[in-house]
């Protein structure tokens, strides 16, 4: 088609992995202390060749059920078709030295987002899997950094995003880019913006790395949580890494400095903190990337220990207490 003539394809077949996911569970205020993964997917499954050492970064899930993770050490995007032992691997080689990092998935338009450094400039790309996989970049510049993206669906029926941005000169914000790129304006709300995802009932949940908090707030910049909400109580978290809203309206986010995920309500109480530091199963690595997959299960990537631990969020409600 002639949609399909703007990307360079990069990779090959891939098969699809379709689920009909059972509903969320009730919401719970119970503190929770240990979670076990029902499925761990390592690095190395995704390498081509026994001596490729796979790295992990980010992280998220298409409607067919496709996973895409980011390699930067390798100049790839790793994709696996399902959660299960027989999904296939994938690996769509980008240019060389070019370091895809932060992805997401555009609903919209059925493509995944990610973040590339190259020779100091900085891009989106933007990722069609089908057949093959295609590829289209959009130039941002030397001095927008992009650290962390959210697809976003816009009231005008387009789409958009929202790009933690680190630019070399310090000046940290959120910045709002349309479908192609261009720059729609930006949001100081958080002192060093890092993980961020958005809902569809128009908010933004950030978290701020320097201070150890999360932030809900509106496109426009108005904050939702009050402002004695755990989830905004400076400290709270430990290098706060990735960002994701639950079907329930729940926060999870991936703490690279104390090794766990910590869950917030709707509202920003603490409910739950699951992990510590080890290479068990349930334990992590400096965690990095989360997403939802398939509406009842969490992707995380635990970098550290170069694999994928994926989470039931039924197992969530099944623990016992503190």
């Amino acid at each position: 088609t002639k949609q399909d003539e703007e990307y360079d394809y990069i990779s090959f077949d891939t098969n699809e992995d379709k689920n009909t996911p059972p509903t969320l569970p009730p919401r719970s205020s119970v503190f929770q202390k240990k979670v076990l993964p029902f499925n761990i997917i390592a690095a190395s499954c995704f390498a081509q060749t026994p001596n490729e050492t796979v790295s992990l970064y980010d992280v998220c899930s298409t409607r067919d059920g496709n996973i895409v993770v980011s390699d930067p050490d390798n100049s790839c995007l790793r994709i696996a078709t399902g959660t299960g032992e027989n999904s296939k691997k994938i690996t769509g080689r980008l240019k060389e030295a070019c370091q895809p990092k932060a992805v997401a998935y555009d609903s919209t338009h059925d493509r995944a987002l990610v973040s590339l450094h190259h020779n100091e400039e900085y891009s989106l790309g933007r990722v069609k899997i089908g057949r093959k996989i295609a590829f289209k970049e959009m130039k941002l510049g030397k001095n927008v950094n992009p650290i962390a993206i959210a697809s976003a669906s816009c009231t005008s029926g387009g789409a958009c995003c929202y790009v933690t941005v680190w630019p070399k000169s310090g000046d940290f914000s959120v910045h709002r880019l349309d479908c192609n790129g261009k720059f729609g304006g930006k949001l100081d709300v958080v002192k060093i913006p890092q993980g961020i995802d958005y809902h569809d009932s128009r908010y933004l949940v950030i978290s701020d790395l320097k201070e150890g908090y999360l932030l809900k707030t509106t496109p426009e910049g108005k904050a939702l949580w009050d402002k004695h909400a755990d989830a905004r109580t400076p400290g709270i978290l430990n290098q706060p890494f990735g960002v994701v809203i639950l079907p329930n309206e729940y926060v999870a986010v991936t703490e690279s400095g104390n090794h766990r995920v910590s869950i917030f309500s709707d509202i920003g109480n603490l409910v739950v903190r699951f992990g510590r530091k080890g290479s068990d199963p349930g334990e992590f690595n400096n965690p990095q990337g989360i997403c939802l997959h398939s509406s009842n299960q969490l992707i995380i990537v635990d970098a550290g220990n170069r694999r994928l631990q994926i989470f039931s969020l039924e197992s969530l409600e099944l623990l016992q207490c503190d």
